[in-house]
């Protein structure tokens, strides 16, 4: 006797926050903004802490992660 089953297999994915960086950053690139002191106004943050997140040094927290996502969708 043989039984049959059925499975059904859901692949999520959810952007890290590497992702999320990387796409503002084409997005910058797109656009023509390359001033740290220009980032920083259009995501609230310090202009060291965008020169930071230009160059990869550090990632962004959940709250810049939304910003950058907010920033991108109004255009």
């Amino acid at each position: 006797m043989r039984a049959k089953y059925s499975v059904t297999h859901y692949e999520t994915y959810s952007k890290t926050v590497l992702d999320v960086l990387d796409e503002f950053l084409g997005w910058l690139y797109s656009k023509g903004i390359s001033e740290p002191e220009d980032v920083g106004e259009l995501l609230g943050i310090s202009a060291y802490k965008a020169r930071k997140l230009q160059r990869l040094e550090d990632l962004p927290n959940e709250r810049i992660k939304k910003m950058m996502v907010k920033v991108m969708k109004d255009g």
